[in-house]
């Protein structure tokens, strides 16, 4: 299990606004980011992954947990904005490909 810090947003996760919060409060040099997207109930995460000794409440931020394990995996490379038109594509391909454990949610590492 890895702790992380949290913004979160409902909706559509290409309109969320919820790095940009997360980026008012965290420093982007020598933290590492992640996403979460729960389609059931439309969630958008957007994590950071807080070092030992840290807190959420540091940052203003609630802490929760992404699970640990094995994850299939795709790089995205290219200018940003490709990568982000990329990210629902390929979530779709892995799906294809990959049982999904239906207690875990899709996590992209920014």
């Amino acid at each position: 299990m890895l702790r992380v810090g949290y913004t979160t947003s409902f909706g559509d996760p290409f309109l969320s606004d919820a790095f940009q919060r997360l980026e008012q409060r965290v420093p982007l040099k020598g933290n590492r980011f992640f996403a979460t997207y729960d389609v059931a109930n439309r969630e958008y995460r957007a994590c950071v992954a807080l070092k030992e000794g840290q807190t959420a409440a540091q940052y203003g931020l609630p802490e929760g947990t992404l699970a640990g394990g094995r994850y299939a995996a795709a790089k995205l490379t290219g200018p940003f904005a490709e990568i982000v038109r990329g990210i629902a594509p390929t979530l779709a391909q892995m799906r294809q490909h990959h049982r999904r454990d239906p207690l875990r949610l899709p996590i992209e590492y920014y």
